[in-house]
């Protein structure tokens, strides 16, 4: 087994592989859990990928201000959340059938 220098520390290849299988696990479990953007909670939207407590509370904020989203890409208009950040989350995020009769 091979020990390679990461961040100052010393590491085995072995555990980076097990950390990132590790984190297919976590994204996995993720995608089983598809979340209406119009009901869900600022502790829902921070479990998504590069979704902090704070960019989900915003999300909310946005949300309570201009009314129900109509579609998935009107999260494109809150600040910090561009095109890269939102294709990562676009597999986890619906939209209700509610939004979409307005």
């Amino acid at each position: 087994m091979s020990k390679t220098l990461r961040g100052g520390r010393l590491s085995s290849k072995r555990n980076d592989v097990a950390e990132f299988t590790s984190s297919i696990k976590d994204d996995a479990r993720l995608a089983d859990a598809v979340i209406d953007i119009n009901k869900a909670s600022p502790e829902e939207f921070a479990k998504l990928p590069g979704i902090g407590p704070k960019r989900a509370r915003q999300i909310v904020a946005f949300r309570e201000k201009h009314g129900p989203f109509r579609r998935v890409e009107d999260l494109l208009a809150i600040r910090g959340i561009g095109h890269k950040k939102w294709k990562a989350i676009r597999p986890f995020l619906r939209v209700g059938q509610d939004a979409k009769k307005n």
